[in-house]
């Protein structure tokens, strides 16, 4: 690694606004040499597979269509285990960060954030380090990768620990039933779990309703 020269990295997005933003950030910032931008993991495979290059990390969208970023990083750190790669989320889902992790990504962080942050995680994986949600870590299995929940969300979770029906839980709170189901399947896509089992077990574990 050194530091005296910039950091190497590519872009992948199939959003040519994501990639042009990005550009643009990275143009005045002398510690990022952005060598090239790929609109699909499949072009960026094709590319590195037969004209490999001399990269220090891939910074990629982990929702892209046909082949998305869990599986292009997993192809990726086959051919390349070297290659450092971030993935970027339009939102926290902890099954796919998950995915990401075991696919081999060194880091995750939401499209929301501003440019300090964004420099300090591709700093970090530069250096060897894990970086997720704003931590980071020498080792992957060191960081908790906790979701964090609304106001509203913790209520229902609570009325679920509780074993409060959705009718009573919509009654209790003032809401549509298919509001508290829609809210219901945001917590349970946030846990990565399938059933309310899960949401239970994870809100007496982290202590929501104490």
């Amino acid at each position: 690694m050194n530091e005296s020269k910039p950091i190497q990295i590519v872009l992948v997005d199939d959003h040519q606004i994501i990639l042009d933003g990005l550009m643009a950030m990275f143009k005045s910032e002398p510690s990022i040499d952005v060598l090239r931008t790929f609109s699909s993991g499949e072009q960026l495979l094709e590319t590195i597979t037969y004209h490999p290059i001399d990269l220090d990390i891939i910074l990629m969208d982990i929702e892209m269509k046909a082949l998305n970023g869990i599986e292009t990083a997993r192809k990726v750190k086959e051919q390349f285990p070297h290659y450092h790669i971030i993935m970027l989320s339009q939102h926290f889902n902890r099954q796919l960060i998950s995915r990401a992790i075991e696919a081999g990504a060194d880091g995750y962080l939401p499209k929301n954030i501003g440019k300090e942050e964004l420099l300090r995680g591709i700093q970090e994986v530069y250096r060897g380090r894990i970086y997720f949600q704003g931590k980071s870590d020498p080792q992957k299995s060191n960081l908790v990768l906790a979701p964090s929940f609304t106001p509203r969300e913790k209520e229902i979770m609570c009325l679920l620990v509780q074993e409060k029906t959705n009718s009573e839980i919509a009654s209790s709170l003032g809401l549509k039933a298919t509001t508290v189901t829609q809210h219901r399947q945001n917590i349970m896509s946030k846990l990565g779990v399938g059933h309310i089992g899960g949401i239970v077990h994870y809100a007496l574990q982290a202590g929501l309703c104490n």
